[in-house]
């Protein structure tokens, strides 16, 4: 599947909003996109106050759904064990909690079957193909190339899922259900608070992969480029575990001060012994999927002091959401006690993290769709339009939904963190729920 492309321009004079994507703080404007999916028509069910009858991924008192996420293969096993694993025990915990209440509505109990797709998008879309029948809804999958491979299947199926990415595209999906802000806007808001709060220099530039989610990166980046009048320097795209070395020369050539950076983590090692041999110290701000906590912990069998040292001094991080540990955010104190509870050995980490805020989401969603007792695939899009608003206690931003997906108001805020070794999880809150004028300004069509 060719990927959906999104422009972005900048409008003077206009209202602050956002087409899908409105802005938290301003004034929230519909879609005006003659493209976009118009979405589910809301109305009540005739079963609504009754028990759901029984349907694919729903006996009539446990309801399944699918996980479709890296476990094996030359890149899946890394991405899988530091990203698909503690995504997934997020999941699970989130239901582990909710079963022991009675599960989704007090009533129906939750069980999550996992397919392992490789971090490849051919075999996703056979690990879709083996669940579709059997589960009421996907409630992760991982990957944007993966997500994009099975995107027209979810469609003609009728099947709604949960976007283990944060691409723009996936807000204008009536099957797709995000939650949280997108890679464009993390990359607006991170680049513009360098620029206005201690940038050490304006040569901005960007470092991306070849692919859909470094895509969406750089158009984030140029976008607030052209907002904030400045000029990219140089932008050098790679590929997944490929050669470093000419990037990261080109970029000390072009005297960038700040790299913007949209990678995956297990490529970081790689960027920083080359820039350390080159002697290149910009300030790099990363993605959050660049990030991992192993980074910083010392009692990582990985642990490199010299590259943890290098993060410390020159790396930010642009992710959602509070610091680990943060007990001033309710949202946080929450997860932190069911953690307690079922995981009392579970160390900071972002990806479990957006993997308990990801089942939450969708259990806001079922909730509705039990109330109008119906279980359907049309009834679970029925729901979505009747959800309201998904709201996780501030331990990531509200999510306007709307009545249909044109009328979804997608969240704006970024926290930007620093590197520091000393606390678990190694991010601490520079800027919390940073949101930039061109962010609010930003405007995407499908």
């Amino acid at each position: 599947m060719r990927r959906n492309r999104f422009v972005a321009t900048v409008t003077i004079g206009l209202v602050f909003g956002l087409v899908a994507t409105a802005c938290g703080g301003g004034d929230k404007s519909k879609s005006s996109s003659s493209n976009s999916t118009s979405g589910s028509k809301t109305t009540a069910s005739p079963n609504a106050g009754k028990a759901p009858t029984a349907v694919p991924g729903f006996d009539g008192t446990t309801i399944t759904l699918g996980v479709i996420t890296p476990q094996t293969g030359a890149q899946g096993a890394i991405a899988g064990k530091y990203l698909g694993a503690p995504l997934t025990d997020g999941n699970q915990m989130y239901w582990d909690d909710i079963n022991a209440k009675g599960g989704v509505a007090g009533k129906y109990k939750v069980k999550l079957v996992v397919k392992d797709s490789q971090y490849d998008a051919t075999v996703g879309s056979t690990a879709y193909t083996s669940l579709k029948d059997n589960v009421l809804a996907f409630q992760q999958v991982l990957g944007t190339a993966v997500l994009q491979a099975i995107q027209p299947s979810l469609n003609t199926d009728n099947t709604i899922a949960g976007p283990a990415t944060l691409d723009a595209d996936w807000n204008l999906d009536e099957h797709l259900f995000p939650f949280t802000t997108s890679y464009q806007l993390l990359a607006i808001n991170a680049i513009d608070y360098y620029l206005k709060n201690g940038g050490a220099g304006k040569n901005v530039c960007v470092l991306s992969q070849d692919d859909g989610y470094g895509a969406a990166g750089t158009q984030g980046a140029e976008y607030v480029a052209k907002a904030d009048k400045i000029t990219i320097k140089s932008t050098q795209k790679v590929t997944l575990l490929g050669d470093k070395t000419a990037a990261i020369q080109a970029l000390k050539s072009a005297n960038c001060d700040m790299v913007f950076t949209t990678l995956l983590f297990i490529d970081m090692k790689s960027v920083v012994k080359t820039a350390q041999q080159l002697s290149f110290t910009p300030r790099f701000i990363l993605m959050a999927p660049a990030w991992e906590r192993s980074f910083t912990d010392k009692t990582d069998a990985g642990y490199d002091a010299s590259f943890a040292d290098y993060l410390q001094k020159n790396m930010w991080v642009s992710a959602t959401g509070p610091q680990w540990g943060d007990t001033t955010n309710p949202g946080m104190v929450k997860l932190l006690s069911v953690v307690k509870q079922y995981r009392p050995q579970q160390k900071a980490n972002l990806y479990f993290e957006f993997g308990y805020a990801q089942a939450w989401a969708l259990d806001q969603i079922l909730a509705i769709a039990a109330k109008n007792g119906d279980f359907s695939h049309a009834g679970l899009l029925t729901a979505m339009n009747q959800v309201g608003t998904l709201k996780f206690d501030n331990l990531l931003p509200d999510y306007k939904y709307g009545s249909s997906v044109d009328q979804r108001v997608t969240p704006l805020p970024a926290t930007i963190f620093s590197v520091d070794g000393t606390i678990d999880g190694g991010l601490k809150t520079l800027a919390a729920d940073y949101v930039s004028d061109a962010a609010k300004t930003y405007k995407f069509t499908k």
